[in-house]
């Protein structure tokens, strides 16, 4: 081998060692620019998840205050009829203390009237005696 054949086999081999570097390089870019891309979707998953948390937070915030909302429409309604069936109760006693009191009244007129009509008899047999 000349040196001539010497100098093209040592071109060849830098130009293949060359090669070899630049693929190299080429497969560490890809790879690099793969594991970016995967970063950056993670982080876009996490972004979104983050959000839908988010959501899912202030959905649960409103069903609670609607929970909230109506157990107090519910406590309200019910005092509404507590308060509507004591007051009938209070009607109904105050109407029943009513018709005692007018029946205390019959009873008392009625004795009274007993007691006038004994008085009358008694004036009467007075005067028919005399």
């Amino acid at each position: 081998a000349t040196e001539e054949d010497i100098a093209e086999l040592r071109r060849e081999r830098a130009q293949q060692s060359t090669e070899a570097v630049g693929h190299r390089r080429a497969g560490e870019l890809q790879e690099a620019a793969l594991v970016a891309k995967d970063d950056e979707l993670r982080i876009a998953r996490e972004e979104q998840e983050a959000e839908l948390a988010a959501k899912d937070a202030e959905l649960l915030r409103a069903k609670q205050e609607k929970i909230r909302q109506l157990e107090n429409r519910d406590e309200l309604a019910a005092r509404w009829r507590r308060e509507q069936a004591a007051s009938a109760t209070l009607a109904l006693a105050s109407k029943d203390e009513e018709i005692a009191c007018l029946r205390r009244a019959g009873e008392k007129m009625a004795t009274d009237a007993s007691a006038l009509a004994r008085e009358q008899e008694d004036v009467l047999a007075r005067l028919t005696v005399k």
